[in-house]
């Protein structure tokens, strides 16, 4: 296998610029069945290890902390190409045109936003004082969401509190932008879609408003919020997590039908959804997975497993079912099978209307987790894995693949 890799320095400081180390294929099984590996790919050396997917095909990831580097759909290496970055990039997304859209945090300054083409090319660069600051694709745009406590400019549009910000795609001028003024427990999560929407979610306290034809939300304590801003930023539809305790939005997808899929954790009594209503099942924290129509109307929710010794830590909607992937610890599963954890195993579990239609379970020595998820029209999903503090080596043992060591597993399995 040969890398080609290209460097493009960005300053003139003196950083590691080594290529990461080779990658190693791993064998596909020959006739898949639902949740089992088709194809894979190793990288070990960084415990930085996720994976976005990308429109068409194969997967994009960031590696050795200062490569962007990519794959085909058939897990080769193809004119890869990587991106030589000063900070700590974080990859967020791909967007139509096969665009990686990049955060790269620089201490103390806050981050750079960069859009990156498949050649290698750096597109645009905007630099914000935001630190807490992701991307997500949105058809012809990009959207930057995040927090802060002190105003942020972006061109001539300035925001504070939760904020979204639509970029264009091709060259990261600011188009709109939306913001709510909010606490500093408050949280933001996103995900875009081909029409320029977007939908947020999180936690907020106090009052929330989107705008558009949504009515302002109202929380006395924190809840759960999740709503959707269209192609100009203004609001469609908006609601809350109603219930006695504390929510919280952690999770967003699309699915190719417009519906939106979430994950967070709920405490105590029950998590209204309006024509879905959740019971708590756990002694102190429940984790919910729920589908949500395009125009937000509830699909079906349901609870999974307890959000103490277990956690959702990412989320993908495919055609027909809702994918969630995290870790385990000390304990079996409480939604699904009876493997007790060494350490930290990680799992991956396919819901469909409210119920486990299969479940993975992905252990060895030391902790596994999964790191993200994605879909299209393949599943993909990224591992990491890293030694326990006293324990031996880590070792992944799943599906008679090995990788011994810290390190990122990206594989591709059958839906």
């Amino acid at each position: 296998m040969k890398w080609a890799v290209l460097l493009l320095a960005l300053a003139a400081a003196a950083c590691d610029a080594s290529p990461c180390e080779d990658a190693v294929l791993l064998t596909p099984c020959p006739d898949c069945g639902a949740g089992e590996v088709k194809g894979g790919l190793v990288t070990s050396g960084t415990v930085a290890g996720r994976a976005v997917v990308r429109p068409g095909g194969g997967i994009a990831r960031v590696g050795c902390e200062t490569h962007l580097v990519r794959h085909d759909a058939a897990f080769e290496v193809d004119g890869d190409v990587g991106l030589y970055v000063q900070g700590a990039p974080a990859l967020q997304g791909v967007t139509a045109d096969d665009v990686a859209l990049v955060v790269d945090r620089v201490a103390d300054t806050g981050a750079d936003l960069v859009a990156v083409a498949r050649s290698g090319t750096e597109l645009w660069r905007f630099s914000t004082t935001a630190d807490q600051v992701w991307l997500t694709a949105a058809g012809d745009a990009v959207v930057a969401y995040g927090t802060s406590e002190q105003p942020v400019g972006f061109g001539e549009l300035t925001v504070q509190g939760l904020f979204a910000v639509g970029l264009g795609a091709g060259d990261g001028q600011p188009r709109w932008a939306w913001s709510s003024p909010q606490g500093a427990d408050a949280t933001i999560t996103g995900v875009g879609a081909a029409d320029g929407s977007v939908v947020i979610g999180g936690i907020f306290a106090g009052e929330l408003a989107l705008g558009g034809t949504t009515t302002p939300l109202s929380a006395g304590a924190s809840a759960g919020y999740i709503g959707m801003l269209d192609a100009s930023g203004g609001g469609v539809w908006a609601r809350q997590l109603v219930g006695p305790a504390a929510s919280e939005v952690r999770w967003l997808d699309r699915a190719p039908d417009g519906s939106v899929a979430l994950a967070g954790d709920y405490s105590g009594g029950t998590l209204d959804l309006d024509t879905v209503v959740l019971h708590s099942e756990a002694a102190l924290s429940d984790q919910f997975v729920a589908v949500l129509e395009a125009d937000g109307t509830p699909r079906w929710g349901m609870n999974l497993g307890d959000g103490t010794s277990e956690r959702i830590q990412a989320i993908a909607a495919t055609d027909a079912a809702v994918v969630v992937g995290g870790w385990h610890a000390d304990d079996a599963l409480s939604f699904g099978g009876d493997t007790i954890a060494d350490e930290f195993d990680a799992y991956i579990a396919s819901l469909a209307d409210g119920t486990v239609t299969w479940l993975v379970q992905i252990g060895g020595a030391g902790n596994q987790s999964i790191a993200g998820l994605g879909w299209n029209g393949a599943l993909h999903a990224s591992v990491t894995q890293y030694a326990s503090d006293a324990g031996p080596a880590a070792a992944l043992d799943f599906h008679d693949l090995a990788l011994d060591g810290d390190g990122a597993l990206h594989l591709e399995l059958a839906p």
